[in-house]
């Protein structure tokens, strides 16, 4: 696993150099979670959660928006995120949780019993959750379709 050190880094409060900064780029493909927070010009933002640590061996975040014109997404910041299963426990009560990928890397910030039964709890409620819209989908996936027009007058 790649580690973000205070070798080379460039001027940057966070110490990101620039080959945590491609790891941190490549984790994106994989993420612990994604939330989704609101932007200071009323836009949304994702913060993307990966398993790349920084230089505190706190999960590097990733706060990515979408241009409005071109629709692609650019990084706004990257850090360090602690108290993370608080922090996504705070985004589940929200309904803010939008993916919840391997979270048993999660295990490592788990430094007390109550953080671990917390984390237990954010991923029974997330693969709960989950089914239940999954169901839901079905449902009205098999529903019949209401017909339009077609009236006599």
């Amino acid at each position: 696993v790649a580690r973000a050190t205070c070798e080379n880094f460039y001027r940057n409060a966070h110490r990101y150099n620039q080959d945590d900064l491609l790891a941190v780029r490549d984790a994106l493909d994989e993420p612990v979670a994604i939330i989704k927070r609101p932007a200071p010009d009323g836009g949304v933002r994702l913060a993307v959660i990966t398993k790349i640590p920084d230089f505190k061996d706190d999960l590097s975040m990733v706060i990515l928006q979408s241009d409005e014109i071109t629709q692609d997404s650019y990084i706004c910041s990257i850090y360090g995120k602690d108290d993370l299963i608080n922090y996504i426990k705070r985004a589940q009560e929200d309904g803010t949780l939008l993916y919840l990928g391997d979270a048993e890397i999660l295990r490592r910030e788990a430094i007390s019993p109550e953080l671990d039964e917390k984390l237990d709890e954010i991923i029974l409620r997330y693969y709960t959750d989950k089914q239940q819209k999954q169901h839901q989908k079905s449902v009205d996936d098999n529903k019949p379709q209401k017909k339009r027009g077609g009236q006599r007058l």
